[in-house]
């Protein structure tokens, strides 16, 4: 029996884990709660390839010295300008000089088409100018504004996403405001912002990212790779004409020019998190040089495989082969004496997808599926007789 488990081991080191993973409604799940971000841009230096069967080693990155952010999300649960939202980012900020922006919140909702955000709320608030008019009385008053993308919704990723995907989405929207300048005889005047965003979406690879041990993540995370080319154009109007170039002077802008959030990224998905694992930012479009603040941000929540019993005990040890899983048979190597009664294959969300058949010789299993499995990320749970869990396991599934 040594001699079988040494060449299952061998074997199933020797094949890596890659498989090709599938974002969708399932598999892409709305955010909770709050997300913890750690900037390890000091900790990474090579910029990530593009391409298939990918292997991203950041094994050695120190994921606790680095600056901490967290991205926040609120459930909703019904919202009268919002009725399809179903979770909402808020205090987001919207630059619209150098030195001033508003406040604003982003509305998202998940469905068969993708994770989309389908409009902004822009609450009233206030803002003194004397920085730039020398007149501290003068104002800029920014109205409450709901703006709803019902046709036209910005998708985040596009179901379903998987290698070569792509997406695209362009909107324009207006932001109304009120300005009070003394100098230039503008009390309360209508002022808008056009705001003009678009955003280019395409998965140029997939593969397994290997993480730190000490963060808690696993081993190797299967991932897509996709690359984010999104810019923004803003103008502003004045008592419904282009603002003059004494004002946009006054304010340190230009009309039409680029405004953020400008990105160049690759971000790496995973599945079971509504989040990015990994997060490049590049200074340009040519994705050549990474910033070196703000350069990389690794997500901290943990890949977690729900419905599956916590096993503490180092000598609950298994290995599959073949993996990735082609037909409808594979084998499982079990490294104590035990008499398992009972296999189960579940998905990532938890969902128990077959108790299926198996044969014993000693400790190796043969298993044998009902039918195959899509392609995917599963988990193994072996139990015995009074229902505990004697090992488990994930591997891929791929035809």
């Amino acid at each position: 029996m040594k001699k079988v488990l040494t060449s299952l081991f061998l074997a199933a080191a020797a094949i890596p884990a890659y498989c090709q993973i599938t974002l969708d409604q399932t598999t892409y799940p709305l955010p909770t709660d709050s997300v913890r971000i750690v900037d390890v841009s000091s900790e990474v230096g090579a910029i990530p390839t593009s391409g298939s069967s990918q292997t991203w080693n950041y094994s050695s990155i120190n994921t606790t010295s680095g600056t901490v952010y967290y991205n926040t999300y609120q459930a909703v649960s019904s919202d009268p300008d919002f009725p399809a939202a179903q979770f909402v980012v808020r205090d987001l900020v919207k630059g619209l000089t150098p030195s001033v922006g508003y406040k604003f919140d982003q509305y998202y909702t998940t469905t068969a088409a993708g994770s989309e955000m389908i409009g902004i709320h822009v609450p009233a608030q206030a803002y003194g100018l004397g920085a730039f008019t020398g007149n501290n009385s003068d104002t800029l008053y920014v109205l409450d504004n709901v703006i709803y993308y019902p046709a036209t919704p910005r998708p985040v990723v596009a179901f379903p996403a998987t290698g070569n995907s792509a997406w695209q989405s362009s909107l324009r929207h207006v932001v109304n405001m009120e300005l009070s300048v003394s100098s230039a005889s503008l009390n309360h005047t209508p002022m808008q912002q056009a705001f003009y965003f678009n955003r280019q979406d395409t998965v140029i690879g997939w593969g397994t990212l290997q993480l730190p041990a000490q963060a808690g993540f696993n081993t190797s995370i299967p991932i897509l790779q996709d690359r984010i080319t999104q810019y923004c154009l803003d103008s502003l109007y004045v008592g419904g004409s282009p603002a003059p170039p004494t004002l946009t002077s006054a304010f340190g802008i230009t009309q039409g020019q680029a405004s953020g959030p400008i990105y160049n990224r690759i971000v790496f998905y995973r599945e079971g998190s509504f989040n990015y694992q990994m997060l490049f930012n590049f200074t340009d479009n040519t994705f050549s040089t990474l910033y070196s603040n703000g350069g990389v941000y690794l997500n901290t929540e943990l890949p977690v495989a729900t419905g599956i019993d916590d096993i503490n005990s180092s000598d609950l040890t298994s290995v599959i082969y073949p993996n990735p899983v082609t037909g409808t048979e594979f084998m499982i190597a079990l490294t104590q004496n035990s008499k398992p009664a009972e296999i189960r294959i579940q998905d990532v969300a938890g969902r128990i997808i077959e108790k299926t058949l198996f044969t014993m010789n000693r400790d190796l299993m043969k298993v044998r599926l009902d039918g195959s499995l899509s392609d995917g990320i599963y988990i193994y749970s072996v139990r015995n007789a009074e229902g505990r869990s004697i090992a488990t396991g994930k591997f891929c599934a791929a035809k």
